[in-house]
């Protein structure tokens, strides 16, 4: 039976020469991998919805009761660089946006793997690789 809970080992990413084009390289621990190719305006939405996701775990560890907020507009991001901790099984990371701020992202293993399960099964036809 296949392993629905592998973990993410390993996150590259790339962008083209003249930074239309993401190159995404998602592998797991048994060293199965998955490459994606997304626009700039994809890749934006995909760091958007991680930001949106560590919003709402935030809420949810926040006792209290919720704000009704405006909704979270993302983060223009310029660069960003990940990596797994073998030692701890975290995806570690940086995102610099355009106007040169930066942001540390540590996820741990199981909403990686999540993550990266969603974002595959998310992913049109004939997109993967």
């Amino acid at each position: 039976m296949p392993d629905t809970q592998s973990k993410l080992h390993q996150f590259s990413l790339g962008f083209s020469d003249d930074g239309r084009l993401c190159r995404m390289v998602f592998v797991d621990d048994q060293a199965r991998s998955v490459e994606c190719l997304a626009d700039f305006n994809e890749f934006t939405q995909f760091v958007s919805r991680l930001c949106d996701a560590a919003t709402e775990m935030a809420k949810r560890q926040t006792p209290g009761p919720v704000l009704d907020e405006e909704p979270y507009q993302g983060i223009p991001v310029a660069s960003a660089s990940f990596r797994a901790d073998p030692q701890t099984g975290h995806v570690q990371g940086n995102l610099v946006t355009d106007t040169g701020d930066a942001f540390t992202v540590q996820l741990g293993p199981s909403l990686a793997a999540l993550i990266a399960r969603d974002l595959v099964l998310a992913l049109p036809t004939g997109a993967a690789n």
